[in-house]
C-alpha cells in the first residue's frame, strides 16, 4: 500500500515571459466538489487556538457544522508544516465534536487525511459504538455493527486519504485506490446516540476512546459519491497534500472588469510613477521614488521601498469617475510585503501600518494595513454612523526578517441584506507555501460593519496614508491589486504552483495537458 504520491509530472516551457515551470493540471481543481459536501474541515483554514491547543475547528462547507473541544485543558494542537509544508491537528487526549447534532449515517461518503501513531484498534472519527472510523490490526477499517473483512492494510505514522462509501454496504479507498467493499450489509450508526467526533469517538459516554495521530482533512458528502465523483475528490486530496517539485512564481496581469487596480511594481530604480496595469488608469505618483531595484519575491522582478517616509508614498486623488472604479460591497485587497516595520510609529498612532489606502479626510476611508501587534487589519467607515472602525484579525502574525509574505483581506456585506452583516477574511501567505492557495489567518469575521460608498477627493495610496511619515509600512511592497469581488482561497494572485497527480497512463492525456497549458499561457499573455 502506497502512502501520499509524492512525486509529479512537470513541464518547462520558454515563453517571451521566460522559463516557466509548470505542472501538467490534468483538470485538477484546488478545491473539491461542493455538490452534497455537509462537512469540510481543514487544518490550513478556520482552526482557532493553533499552537496552543485548539479550541474551535470551523466548518469551511457553509453548513455551519463546526467541531468544538470536548474537555478544556485537553485541546488537541495544531502541528505547522507536517505534510507538503500544510498543517495537520494532532490528537493525543482529546477529541473535537459537532454541536449541531449533524450525524454519520447510510448513502453518505467521507474522506479523511490521517495518520495514526498506532493502527491497531484506534478510532479517529465518528459515534460510539456503531459508526467508528478506525485503524485495526494493521488495517483501514470502520465498525458499523458488523465484523468486516478484506481491509486493506496500512502502517503506523503515514498520512493516508482514507474513502469511506456507505450504500446499504461499506466500501474503503486508499489515497487513489479503487474502493473496496469491507461490509457486505447496511451499515449501522449511532447505537448509543452519540455526539459526532473527530479525534476519538464516544467522549460523552463511558466507551470513549481517544485517538492518537494527526488529521489534516475531512470532508462528508451527503449521498454514497459514484466512482468518478470518488476520484474527483481523490484527485483533490492527492493534489494539496503531495509535494511539488518546486515554488515557482507565475503572476497573472486580469485587466477583466473586476481588477479595479493592479500595481506589479516593476519600475526602474528611480521612478516617481508606479503604473496600474489593470487597464483603469489609477497611476500612483510619490515625490521622491521609493524604487530602489530590491528584488520582488521569487520570479516577480523588483519591488517598491522602504516605505519609511510620506514623500515615498505613492498616491493619487481620485475623482468621482475614479473612485467609482473600487466596489466597496465586496472586494478583495492584496499584496506581497517584505520587512513591515513599527520604526516610524509614535504611541498614538500605532496602528498604522498601511499596505493599500483611500481616505477622503473624516468622512470616506478604507484601508488595509499592519497592526501594532502585526495582525492584518481593514479600516473602514461606518455606513450605519459614519464613525471610524478598524476591524481586525484574530490572531497576530511573525513576519521573518528578509521573508516575502503574501498578504490578503476579502471584504463581503452580504448583498447588505441587514444592517452590519458583513463578513472579513484575513489571509497571509508564506513565499515558500506549496499549497497553491492563500492560508487563512484566524477564521472568518462575520457580523462585521457596513463599509460606507466612498467619496471623491480623496487619496488613494500604497505604502501609507494620510501623507503622513508615522503612518508607513516601513517595508516592501509588491504586486498590489485591489480586486471588486471575493475571492476565493486558490484565485489569489499567489503564483505559486498547482501541486496536480498526473495520469501517465495515457498519451493522450498528457498531450492535452500540454496544449491546455500552452494555451492558457498565451491567453494570460494576451491580457498584459
Amino acid at each position: 500500500m502506497n502512502a501520499i504520491c509524492r512525486g509529479a509530472m512537470w513541464l518547462f516551457i520558454t515563453t517571451a515571459m521566460g522559463s516557466v515551470a509548470a505542472n501538467v493540471a490534468w483538470g485538477v481543481a484546488l478545491e473539491p466538489p461542493q455538490t452534497g459536501l455537509d462537512v469540510w474541515l481543514q487544518a490550513n483554514q478556520g482552526v482557532v487556538g493553533g499552537t496552543d491547543g485548539v479550541s474551535l475547528w470551523q466548518d469551511q462547507s457553509g453548513n455551519g457544522n463546526d467541531f468544538s473541544v470536548i474537555t478544556p485543558g485537553s485541546d488537541p494542537v495544531l502541528v505547522k508544516d507536517e505534510l507538503n509544508t500544510l498543517p495537520s491537528i494532532a490528537f493525543n487526549a482529546g477529541g473535537l465534536k459537532t454541536d449541531t447534532g449533524y450525524d454519520l449515517s447510510d448513502n453518505k461518503t467521507v474522506f479523511v487525511v490521517v495518520q495514526g501513531d498506532s493502527v491497531s484498534n484506534t478510532r479517529f472519527l465518528g459515534h460510539y459504538g456503531n459508526g467508528q472510523l478506525r485503524f485495526n490490526n494493521g488495517k483501514a477499517t470502520a465498525w458499523l455493527g458488523s465484523t468486516p473483512s478484506n481491509e486493506p492494510d496500512v502502517v503506523a505514522n503515514t498520512y493516508y486519504a482514507l474513502g469511506y462509501r456507505f450504500n446499504n454496504n461499506a466500501q474503503v479507498a486508499v489515497n487513489n485506490g479503487s474502493m473496496t467493499t469491507i461490509l457486505d450489509a447496511t451499515p449501522q450508526f449511532e447505537s448509543t446516540d452519540s455526539t459526532l467526533t473527530v479525534g476519538g469517538v464516544g467522549y460523552d459516554n463511558s466507551g470513549s476512546s481517544e485517538f492518537g495521530g494527526n488529521i489534516a482533512e475531512v470532508l462528508v458528502y451527503n449521498s454514497a459519491l459514484n466512482d468518478t465523483e470518488v476520484q474527483n475528490v481523490q484527485s483533490y486530496l492527492q493534489a494539496k497534500y503531495y509535494q511539488p517539485v518546486q515554488a515557482v512564481v507565475n503572476p497573472t496581469a486580469d485587466t477583466g472588469p473586476s481588477v479595479a487596480a493592479h500595481y506589479r511594481l516593476n519600475e526602474t530604480a528611480g521612478a516617481l510613477t508606479a503604473v496600474d496595469v489593470s487597464g483603469n488608469g489609477l497611476d500612483l505618483t510619490a515625490d521622491i521614488s521609493p524604487f530602489a531595484g530590491e528584488a520582488g519575491p521569487n520570479g516577480l522582478g523588483t519591488s517598491a521601498g522602504i516605505f519609511d517616509s510620506n514623500d515615498k508614498h505613492l498616491q493619487r486623488t481620485l475623482s468621482v469617475d475614479e473612485v467609482g472604479t473600487l466596489n466597496t460591497e465586496t472586494f478583495t485587497i492584496e499584496a506581497w510585503i517584505k520587512n513591515p516595520s513599527r520604526d516610524n510609529a509614535s504611541a498614538t498612532d500605532s496602528d498604522q501600518m498601511p499596505i493599500l489606502a483611500y481616505r477622503d479626510g473624516g468622512d470616506s476611508r478604507v484601508a488595509f494595513r499592519l497592526t501594532a501587534d502585526f495582525k492584518l487589519g481593514l479600516a473602514l467607515q461606518r455606513e450605519d454612523t459614519g464613525a471610524f472602525q478598524l476591524i481586525e484579525s484574530s490572531e497576530a502574525f511573525t513576519f521573518e526578517e528578509d521573508a516575502w509574505y503574501h498578504v490578503a483581506v476579502t471584504y463581503d456585506n452580504n448583498g447588505d441584506t441587514a444592517v452590519n452583516d458583513s463578513a472579513v477574511a484575513f489571509y497571509v501567505t508564506a513565499l515558500d507555501d506549496l499549497s497553491g492557495q492563500a492560508q487563512l489567518l484566524g477564521s472568518v469575521l462575520t457580523g462585521q460593519s457596513d463599509l460606507a460608498t466612498l467619496t471623491d477627493g480623496g487619496m488613494l495610496q500604497i505604502g501609507g496614508a494620510d501623507n503622513n511619515t508615522i503612518r508607513s509600512l516601513g517595508g516592501y511592497i509588491d504586486e498590489v491589486r485591489y480586486v471588486n469581488s471575493v475571492l476565493a482561497a486558490h484565485e489569489f494572485n499567489l503564483g505559486l504552483p498547482e501541486a496536480v497527480v498526473p495520469e501517465p497512463s495515457s498519451v493522450v492525456l498528457l498531450l492535452t495537458g500540454m496544449i491546455g497549458l500552452v494555451l492558457a499561457m498565451r491567453r494570460r499573455q494576451s491580457k498584459k
